[in-house]
């Protein structure tokens, strides 16, 4: 590894760890009491699916029920293929939807849980 060459036009694999770069700054936000975990997608982005029910938390934690924006058409790895703008990806999410409702995945994933206890 010690010939490897890197500069400006080097590209990365980083993979998830944007998620934490993006958490951290949510939640310094929400420190300096500009944004709210409860806070809804409609406010930044009013044109998304269910974006007035859908909050900051839900995006964090993938519970929102927004589509995978790596699969178009049906094929994972776009993103890789070429240079894809901010607006492609929202209109990928946008075509994409809503896969799930954010109250059934907490009532698929919680309720067994609480019941389970409950026996």
């Amino acid at each position: 590894m010690q010939d490897l060459q890197f500069d400006k036009h080097t590209t990365y694999q980083i993979a998830s760890i944007s998620k934490m770069v993006t958490a951290t700054l949510v939640f310094k936000l929400i420190e300096e009491k500009k944004l709210n975990l409860q806070d809804k997608l409609a406010a930044f982005f009013p044109d998304m699916p269910d974006a007035k029910k859908i909050t900051i938390e839900q995006l964090l934690n993938h519970t929102s029920g927004l589509g995978d924006v790596n699969f178009h058409n049906g094929v994972y790895g776009w993103l890789k293929e070429r240079e894809v703008t901010d607006k492609e990806m929202l209109a990928e999410i946008k075509k994409t939807g809503v896969l799930f409702s954010p109250v059934l995945l907490c009532l698929i994933l919680i309720l067994p849980i609480f019941c389970w206890e409950k026996l």
